[in-house]
């Protein structure tokens, strides 16, 4: 996963734009600072993270950090979900997930988009994820929440996995 954050190419769905990685620590700050947000995170039993209005995570419990195989928070900070999923359509735009035309479909960036626009929304999602050279479909349920912070506003994302036999 790449950290370049200041690329804001055009996109074919969900604007492109990243806030700068100072802005984004600022904003996990914040959410460490805020009480009772931490521990109720963690006591999710899925994969629970807090996303900035650019779509980028600025907050997550220890099943996120672990479904992103990274090694602590600081590891997925600024990243946004399908690239912190491995989802496969991420590799075909440039701007990041949510950017290409195919994400119009895709349950997950259409409940992180509704919970920034001010509405919580549950929807159901299926991705296919590659990492190392494998690949498989991920059905998930994405619960999506708006927060408000000290007049910043944000989505809480919950993942639940379905199991599809």
């Amino acid at each position: 996963m790449s950290r370049d954050f200041t690329l804001s190419p055009g996109s074919g769905f969900a604007k492109a734009d990243r806030s700068p990685f100072e802005e984004i620590q600022k904003d996990s700050d914040r959410i460490a600072k805020t009480e009772m947000v931490p521990p109720i995170l963690e006591s999710l039993a899925g994969p629970a993270a807090i996303l900035n209005e650019n779509r980028q995570v600025v907050y997550a419990n220890r099943a996120m950090i672990e479904v992103a195989r990274a090694a602590n928070l600081q590891g997925i900070l600024g990243f946004r979900l399908g690239e912190l999923l491995g989802c496969d359509m991420v590799n075909d735009s440039l701007g990041g997930c949510g950017t290409n035309r195919e994400c119009r479909k895709c349950g997950a960036i259409n409940a992180v988009l509704a919970s920034i626009d001010g509405r919580a929304v549950t929807n159901q999602a299926t991705i296919e994820i590659e990492r190392a050279g494998l690949e498989r479909l991920m059905h998930f349920t994405v619960a999506a929440t708006p927060l408000t912070r000290e007049d910043r506003h944000y989505a809480l994302i919950v993942l639940s996995e379905i199991d599809v036999r």
